[in-house]
């Protein structure tokens, strides 16, 4: 060879395996780290999809109208109330009247909230076209019946209400 000597040969040799042990082991420690780091990238995108699907299934959907400043559908979490409606809304107009709301009230998916404006009857329910019930002989009209102030004809009209018989002796 290039004049070495045996002991110079085994020397450089071993430099070599050294080196090129080393080169192994960088590259193969490298190797491991990436796929720790893609484990754990999976791992992460696991749980941000379960995370979001909680948030998903946490969410309701509820409508709110009336005197409130942006009328509409409202994104919310299950358990809201109606006062966080209210202000996820923008707020109250002016001539809104929540005497008879309960703020409290915990809202539920598909619900629709209708704050009233003052001097509005907040209790008015619109019952359906006029029809016949021969089963109970009742007859539902097109108006609106105040269900606290009605009289008990009033309220018989309602669909599902009974007639009382009189004969009949009732009992709670």
């Amino acid at each position: 060879m290039i004049g070495l000597d045996k002991k110079q040969i085994i020397i450089g040799g071993a430099i070599i395996v050294v080196i090129v042990g080393i080169i192994v082991y960088y590259f193969y420690s490298n190797m491991q780290k990436e796929e720790e780091i893609i484990e754990i990238e999976e791992e992460n995108t696991i749980q941000e999809n379960k995370q979001i699907d909680k948030v998903e299934e946490e969410q309701i959907i509820v409508h709110i109208a009336g005197e409130v400043k942006k009328e509409g559908i409202i994104k919310t979490k299950e358990g809201a109330r109606i006062a966080d409606i209210i202000e996820q809304a923008g707020g109250l107009n002016e001539e809104a009247d929540i005497t008879d709301i309960n703020l409290a009230y915990p809202v539920e998916d598909g619900q629709k909230i209708i704050i009233p404006k003052r001097g509005q009857e907040p209790n008015e329910y619109k019952i359906e076209e006029s029809t016949n019930n021969s089963e109970n002989n009742i007859k539902t009209t097109n108006k609106k019946i105040n269900i606290n102030k009605a009289t008990q004809e009033e309220l018989q009209t309602l669909q599902g209400i009974r007639r009382s018989d009189s004969t009949k002796n009732n009992r709670l």
